[in-house]
């Protein structure tokens, strides 16, 4: 089994607790754990990351830029601290190995130190995926909605489409530059269909009104698009 604990590559035995309650830590740090599943090909990747709180799509570009398929998060964010569950598997056609997991983990640590520009190597290997694999995704099954109700405290951004390779990260990425927090996020692949969830406020703290509601829409809708 794969297991490590890391805080910026260094290893440590303490376990999510006393790492959260570690005043010293860096700003940026995380920890990343990796371990099996009762279903031998899926695994779950927990990263808890401190004074980062917009980790949770850099995470999810990550992964996806390291090839492995996500088949459903739980992200939960407390003041600037975020921990997430990942469940990955290998995308069709390939194996998972242990250095494949390593190699995520220091793609991480370059992307939170600015050393590794995301945006640009994913939207590379997806310009490759898609000339390759991809034959576009049918806009007719693409659904994106904005509920105000089912929460006191926020917003509710709820996203249906097919599932691909990256879609994960074109969302919550699109999510974050539209000037939303992501609180909360529930993601699952069901059938190849993806159900997405994500708890956001503004960056003042407040819900969506309808103006900004609408213009997260079409934002999602057209990275989705691309």
């Amino acid at each position: 089994m794969v297991q490590t604990f890391s805080l910026n590559g260094t290893r440590t035995k303490a376990g999510i607790n006393n790492y959260y309650s570690e005043k010293t830590s860096p700003k940026g740090s995380f920890m990343w754990t990796v371990s099996k599943t009762p279903d031998p090909s899926i695994y779950t990747i927990t990263v808890f990351a401190k004074e980062c709180p917009m980790v949770f799509p850099k995470v999810a570009g990550v992964l996806s830029l390291n090839n492995f398929d996500i088949a459903g998060v739980r992200n939960y964010r407390q003041n600037k601290n975020s921990l997430g569950t990942f469940k990955v598997q290998a995308l069709p056609g390939n194996i998972i190995k242990e250095e494949d997991f390593k190699n995520a983990e220091q793609c991480l640590k370059d992307v939170l130190s600015g050393r590794f520009n995301l945006d640009q190597a994913f939207r590379q290997k997806m310009s490759v995926f898609n000339r390759t694999n991809f034959k576009g995704l049918n806009s007719d099954n693409i659904s994106v909605e904005i509920n105000n109700d089912k929460s006191f405290l926020f917003s509710l951004i709820e996203v249906s489409a097919d599932d691909f390779p990256g879609i994960l990260y074109k969302v919550s990425n699109a999510v974050m530059k539209s000037g939303l927090d992501i609180w909360n996020a529930h993601i699952e692949t069901n059938n190849k269909k993806i159900q997405d969830v994500f708890y956001v406020k503004d960056l003042k703290g407040r819900k969506l009104g309808r103006e900004q509601g609408m213009s997260v829409i079409s934002s999602l809708k057209k990275a989705l698009a691309e």
